[in-house]
């Protein structure tokens, strides 16, 4: 139990420091790049980009995604904190 989770924190580290990597190097594409490498070509030996597995590459994903993109209702909370959403008449609450 102990070697398994110790490989998924090893694996989690990984994917911490590709999705950086990614971030780093590519900005605002970085997402489309680790979606690419998860989709580029799988070898005999099941691993893609850098000896990584698709997996791996979806993880980054989701990391970069999480750190790139804004959270659901990020724009109306600062329009909120601005003021703008009165102004523009819309208070963010569905019809």
């Amino acid at each position: 139990m102990l070697r398994w989770l110790r490989r998924r924190q090893q694996a989690q580290r990984l994917a911490q420091a590709d999705a950086e990597a990614l971030i780093r190097d590519h900005g605002a594409e970085a997402y489309g790049e680790a979606r690419q490498r998860e989709r580029d070509v799988i070898l005999p030996d099941g691993t893609t980009h850098a000896g990584r597995t698709p997996a791996h590459w979806r993880r980054v994903a989701l990391i970069v995604a999480k750190r790139t993109r804004p959270a659901p209702h990020s724009q109306i909370r600062w329009q909120r904190s601005q003021g703008l959403a009165q102004e523009r008449g819309t208070t963010g609450a569905r019809a």
